[in-house]
C-alpha cells in the first residue's frame, strides 16, 4: 500500500483518520493526465454534478504508542482542493466520471497534511546532488571527448610533416600568410611557440581520429535506452565513464606508440559515448518531477559548455607547462576518476534507494513522480505498435532531423577543428587560441538559459504558441549559426583575427536557440513515444558527428584560408537548410502519428483517437 509506504517513510508526520472522496476524471484532451484521484471531504463537492463521487473512511495511526479515534472536520473547497484537481481545471480537463472507466482507488495522504516541496536549491536537496553529479558526468565525458581537438594542435608537428611531403610545404603557406598580415612581426614564430609537438599526422589521419569516437558510439546507441531500463543507471552511467576515464589515461603512450592502436582506443572510447546521454535522461526521469525538470535539465547539460570551456582554456595552457600536451589527458582523466568515487557512493538509481535523503524529500518525490505514471499504462503502451511509417514521413519530424543533424555537425566542427582552424588561418598564439576556442560555448551557456526563460515566459503569457515558439527560436538559431559561418569564411583572416570573436558569440547564441527550438519540438510533437524519438534523433545526430570530420579531412588538405572558406560556406548551407526547413513545417504537435500513450485496443481506445485526430 502506497499510503503505508509513505507512512513509514515519515513516521514524525501526525496525520488524523480522514475521510477521502474518490473523483474519476476523464480529460480526453489529455490523454496523459490522471484518470482517478482523492480529495478530503469537500462540503461543497456536491455541486459538481457530472462528477461521481464515493465515500471511503479509512483510519490512519502514525503514532503506534498512543492511538486515539477522532473524527475529521470537514473543510472548505478553497483550501481542501486536491492537487490533481487543481491540474486539471488549470488544464482545462473535463469531469466526466460517467464516460470513464474507474481504474482503482489510489491511496494518498490528504492533502492538508502532504509537506510542502522541498527546496531544490539547498545544501541538503538530495535531487539537487544528483543533478551536479550529472553536471559533472556531462564535463567528465565531453572534456575528454574534446581536450584531443585543442591536444591535437600542441601534438602534431604539421611543420615538419608537410616539409617532407611533395606538395606545397606548410612553412611556404605560412610565410605567404604572414607577409599579408600588418604588423605581424611578434607572431611571426607563432608555430614555433607551443606548435612543436614531434608526432607526424596528415590532416586526413587526425579526422580519423574524430570520428572514429562516434563509430563506436553507433554501436552501444542502440540498446543504451534498454541497457539503462535493465540494469538501472547508476551502474551504466559508471561503466561508461570508467571506459572513458582508461582510454583518455592511455592517450599519452598509445599516440605516441602507434596510430592504429590510438584510433582502436578512440572507437573504444565510443562505445561510452555511445550510452551516456540515454543513462543521464534515464536518471533524470527518476528522480526530477515534471515541475522541475526543466529547471534541472538546464543545469545539468550546463556540463556540456562547461566542458568545452574548459579543455579550451586550460589545454591550451597545459600544453606550455614542461609535461607538455600528455598533461591535458592526464588532468580531465584524473577528472573522471573522482567522478567515479563520489558517483558511487552518492548515486542511487531512485529516491527509495537513498538512505541518507530527508524522509520530507522522499514523500514528496514519491508523490510527484508516481502521479506522473498513474494514468499511464506500461501493458497498453507496450502493446500499442509504433508507428514507424508515419514518424518517418511527418514533415515536422523530418525538420526535427535535420535541424539534429546541422547542430552536430556544427559542434563536431567547432569542438574538434577550431583551435587548428586558429592555428592555421588566424596564427594564434595558444593562449590566444584557447581563449577564442572558448568563446563560443561562452556563448552558447548563455543563451540557452536566457532563450529558454523567454519562450517559457511567452508561452505562459499566451503571447505565443508552443508551435510559434519552437519556430521562431529555431529559425534564429539555425540562421544565426550560418550567419556566422559565412562571416568567418568572408571577413575574417589574420589581419582581422578580433572580428572572428563576433561570429563566434552569434554562432553560440544561435546554437543556444536550439534549446527551446528543435529540441523542445522532438520532446512535444510526440509525448507517448519521446524516447523512440530522442533515440532517432541520437541516431542521426552520430551521424553528423562521424560525417564533419570525414568531409573536413576531404577540403582541408593544406590548412589554407581558401580551403577552411569552402567548409565554413558548406556547414552554412547546412544549417540554413535546416532553418528553412523547420520554419516552414516545424511544429510543437504532430496529430498525424501522435498517439494517446493509453491506446493499446481497438474499439473505444480506437474512437478515442479518430476523435483526437480530427
Amino acid at each position: 500500500m502506497r499510503s503505508a509506504l509513505l507512512l513509514m517513510l515519515s513516521p514524525s508526520l501526525s496525520l488524523s483518520p480522514t475521510s477521502f472522496k474518490v473523483h474519476t476524471v476523464c480529460s480526453p484532451n489529455f490523454p496523459n493526465f490522471r484518470d482517478d484521484f482523492l480529495s478530503p471531504t469537500d462540503p461543497d463537492a456536491s455541486k459538481m454534478s457530472t462528477t461521481k463521487t464515493t465515500t471511503v473512511t479509512q483510519s490512519v495511526a502514525l503514532n503506534t504508542m498512543k492511538t486515539e479515534e477522532t473524527k475529521s472536520t470537514p473543510t472548505t473547497a478553497t483550501t481542501r482542493t486536491s492537487t490533481f484537481r487543481r491540474e486539471a481545471e488549470n488544464e482545462g480537463g473535463t469531469i466526466c466520471a460517467n464516460k470513464c472507466r474507474f481504474k482503482g482507488l489510489l491511496e494518498m495522504i490528504p492533502t492538508e497534511n502532504v509537506p510542502k516541496p522541498p527546496p531544490l536549491f539547498s545544501p541538503f536537496s538530495k535531487r539537487l546532488h544528483i543533478g551536479l553529479l550529472l553536471m559533472y558526468a556531462f564535463f567528465c565525458t565531453v572534456s575528454m571527448r574534446s581536450n584531443l581537438g585543442m591536444a591535437m594542435v600542441c601534438m602534431v608537428n604539421a611543420t615538419a610533416f608537410w616539409s617532407g611531403s611533395s606538395s606545397t610545404s606548410f612553412v611556404n603557406i605560412s610565410r605567404e600568410g604572414n607577409a599579408q598580415c600588418q604588423g605581424f612581426g611578434s607572431r611571426g614564430s607563432v608555430i614555433s611557440e607551443g606548435y612543436d609537438g614531434d608526432i607526424l599526422w596528415s590532416p586526413g589521419m587526425q579526422s580519423m581520429l574524430f570520428s572514429a569516437l562516434f563509430y563506436g558510439g553507433m554501436i552501444t546507441i542502440l540498446p543504451s535506452g534498454y541497457m539503462a531500463d535493465r540494469f538501472g543507471p547508476k551502474l551504466i552511467m559508471f561503466v561508461a565513464v570508467l571506459d572513458y576515464v582508461l582510454m583518455t589515461l592511455l592517450t599519452p603512450l598509445l599516440a605516441r606508440h602507434n596510430f592504429y592502436a590510438f584510433m582502436a582506443s578512440r572507437v573504444v572510447m565510443g562505445l561510452g559515448e555511445g550510452i551516456i546521454y540515454p543513462s543521464i535522461t534515464s536518471m533524470s526521469a527518476r528522480w526530477f518531477p515534471p515541475n522541475e525538470r526543466s529547471t534541472m535539465c538546464a543545469i545539468y547539460t550546463s556540463g556540456v559548455q562547461i566542458a568545452a570551456i574548459s579543455a579550451a582554456v586550460f589545454s591550451s595552457r597545459l600544453c606550455m607547462t614542461p609535461m607538455g600536451w600528455p598533461s591535458i589527458f592526464y588532468l580531465f582523466g584524473g577528472l573522471g576518476v573522482l567522478w567515479l568515487v563520489i558517483w558511487y557512493f552518492a548515486a542511487c538509481n531512485r529516491p527509495n534507494d537513498s538512505k541518507i535523503m530527508p524522509d520530507a524529500e522522499k514523500i514528496y518525490l514519491n508523490i510527484q513522480l508516481n502521479s506522473q505514471h498513474s494514468g499511464t499504462s506500461s501493458k497498453k503502451l507496450s502493446s500499442a505498435p509504433t508507428p514507424w511509417k508515419n514518424m518517418l514521413v511527418s514533415p515536422p519530424m523530418l525538420a526535427n532531423l535535420l535541424c539534429q543533424f546541422a547542430f552536430n555537425f556544427s559542434t563536431t566542427m567547432f569542438q574538434s577543428y577550431l583551435p587548428t582552424y586558429f592555428k592555421d588561418v588566424l596564427y594564434l598564439d595558444l593562449k590566444d587560441n584557447g581563449f577564442y576556442t572558448a568563446i563560443p560555448f561562452i556563448g552558447q551557456l548563455v543563451s540557452k538559459n536566457i532563450m529558454s526563460w523567454i519562450s517559457d515566459y511567452l508561452k505562459k503569457a499566451g503571447i505565443i504558441t508552443s508551435t510559434t515558439g519552437v519556430k521562431v527560436f529555431q529559425a534564429f538559431g539555425s540562421f544565426a549559426c550560418a550567419t556566422a559561418m559565412i562571416g568567418l569564411a568572408t571577413f575574417v583572416d589574420c589581419q582581422t583575427p578580433t572580428l572572428a570573436l563576433l561570429f563566434l558569440a552569434l554562432f553560440g547564441a544561435g546554437m543556444g536557440a536550439a534549446i527551446p527550438g528543435f529540441t523542445t519540438s522532438l520532446l512535444s510533437v510526440a509525448p507517448a513515444y519521446t524516447g523512440t524519438l530522442v533515440s532517432l534523433g541520437m541516431v542521426f545526430g552520430m551521424i553528423a558527428n562521424i560525417a564533419a570530420p570525414t568531409i573536413i579531412g576531404i577540403f582541408n588538405k593544406n590548412g589554407t584560408p581558401e580551403e577552411w572558406s569552402l567548409i565554413f560556406y558548406l556547414a552554412a548551407g547546412v544549417n540554413a537548410a535546416a532553418g528553412i526547413l523547420f520554419t516552414a513545417v516545424g511544429s510543437a504537435s504532430n496529430p498525424d502519428f501522435r498517439r494517446d500513450a493509453t491506446l493499446g485496443k481497438r474499439g473505444e481506445d480506437a474512437n478515442r483517437e479518430d476523435r483526437f485526430r480530427r
